[in-house]
Parts: C-alpha cells; sequence; structure tokens
C-alpha cells in the first residue's frame, strides 16, 4: 500500500499507525477496542484511590484552589519553611536591594502636569522609545522628580517604565544618547 499522493503528503490509511498497533492508523481513525478497555480499566482504578476522589471532590467544591491541585504553589510545610528562612533578612528598610533613602516619598514639583506629560507624549507620538510598543507613562531620565525639563523626559510602555527601574546609571547614560535629548 502507497502511504503518500503524488504531492510527498501522507494519505488517509496510510500504515503508519499499524507499526504502532492500532489498527489502519492515519487521521482520523478511531481507537481500537483493546486500546479502549486498556484506558478504562486504567481510569477506573486511579478514581478508586481515596486519594484522588476525595482531592478531585474538594476541588470541586473550591476547597483546593487548581493551583494548589496542579502542584504551582508550594505546600504550606514549605511556605513556612521559606518564611522562617526570610524573617529579620530585612527588617530595615536600608537593607533591602531596592532601598533608595526614601526617594520615593518625595513630592513631585508643581511643575509636574498633565499638559506636561502630553506635550511629552505627543512628541515621542505615544510610542515607548525602548520597544517601541504603545506608550503611556512618562519617565525622568535622571530619576529626579524636580528636574521636569522636558529634555529630561522620556515615553515609556509600563512593562519598559518597570525595567528600567534598575541599574539606573545604565539606563541614564543609555537615554542620554537619544537624539532630542541635550547633554
Amino acid at each position: 500500500m502507497n502511504d503518500r499522493n503524488k504531492k510527498g503528503q501522507f494519505v488517509r490509511g496510510h500504515s503508519l499507525g499499524v507499526r504502532f498497533g492500532y489498527g489502519q492508523g492515519g487521521v482520523g481513525h478511531r481507537q481500537p477496542e483493546w486500546a479502549k478497555i486498556k484506558n478504562s480499566e486504567r481510569m477506573k482504578k486511579l478514581w478508586q484511590e481515596k486519594d484522588m476522589t476525595e482531592r478531585n471532590r474538594k476541588v470541586g467544591l473550591g476547597q483546593i484552589k487548581r493551583k494548589e491541585r496542579d502542584g504551582y504553589i508550594n505546600s504550606p510545610r514549605t511556605r513556612k519553611k521559606i518564611s522562617e528562612a526570610l524573617k529579620g533578612l530585612y527588617q530595615n528598610k536600608e537593607n533591602h536591594p531596592c532601598w533608595r533613602g526614601g526617594i520615593s516619598f518625595e513630592p513631585y514639583s508643581v511643575e509636574w502636569t498633565d499638559t506636561l506629560k502630553k506635550s511629552i507624549r505627543e512628541r515621542d507620538h505615544y510610542i515607548c522609545q525602548l520597544c517601541l510598543g504603545d506608550g503611556y507613562p512618562v519617565h525622568h531620565i535622571d530619576y529626579d522628580k524636580k528636574n521636569c525639563n522636558q529634555n529630561n523626559l522620556i515615553t515609556l510602555c509600563n512593562k519598559c517604565n518597570a525595567r528600567v527601574n534598575f541599574n539606573r546609571e545604565r539606563w541614564t547614560k543609555y537615554f542620554r544618547g537619544f537624539p532630542f535629548i541635550s547633554k
């Protein structure tokens, strides 16, 4: 029997399935009876286990979340171990690697207005200057909230705006190379 047509494509009923023990094989063929029986017995045995039926009952009632059932969430014992290990690590804000001396609590300058932000977005055509996607947040290049000079502001998308908050010296140097920004 020829497995392929003139174009070299497999034809329905080709012998590939026969090689693996599935009757005629090929696309659209049903599962053989012996395979149905074997799979049915395996599933019955699995469902008869007490843990399996009780666990699925709890999932149906919402007592176990799907993520927990599928193993994506740590067990309570593991969560407790992680919690104990992290206790006291960052008791003071100053010890945290992201702490910048409390600059996030400083207020913006009076020049930081909606009209200024809108003009920056229009200058950049509402395009993120890093990934060229849709941009909306306006970012201070030198990370100084009081410096609202137009050469210090740039439009980014939410993802890039979050990304540039790490390794600030590198990003400041990078953005200073843009043509519309004076040094």
